[in-house]
C-alpha cells in the first residue's frame, strides 16, 4: 500500500532513522503498484537530497511506476538520467 509506504518512510525520517536506498525502493515499487509516479519521482529526487545514490533498481522502480502512470516522457528522462548515474557508480574494472 502505497500510503503506507510513505508514511513509514516518513516516520523514520522523524525518528532519525536514515532510510537506505532498500527502504527507497520498497516506497518507489509501492507508488507503482498505487499508480503514483509523481510520488516515486519525488522519492528519487529526496534520495539525492539525502545524498544517497540512486542504484539501478531504483531507477527501474520509478520507470516502471511513470510507465504505469500516464508519464511515459518522464520514463524515458529517468532512462537517460540512469544511464548516466549507473555509468558513473561501475567500478573501474568493469570497464
Amino acid at each position: 500500500d502505497r500510503q503506507r509506504a510513505l508514511m513509514l518512510l516518513s516516520h523514520m525520517v522523524v525518528a532519525l532513522i536514515e532510510p537506505n536506498s532498500i527502504c527507497y525502493n520498497a516506497a518507489i515499487s509501492a507508488c507503482k503498484k498505487g499508480a503514483g509516479w509523481q510520488q516515486a519521482l519525488m522519492l528519487l529526487i529526496t534520495m539525492g537530497r539525502a545524498i544517497l545514490e540512486a542504484d539501478l533498481v531504483n531507477y527501474n522502480a520509478a520507470m516502471s511506476a511513470c510507465a504505469k502512470g500516464v508519464a511515459r516522457r518522464k520514463a524515458f528522462a529517468l532512462l537517460n538520467s540512469m544511464e548516466r548515474a549507473v555509468r558513473n557508480q561501475m567500478p573501474f574494472a568493469t570497464v
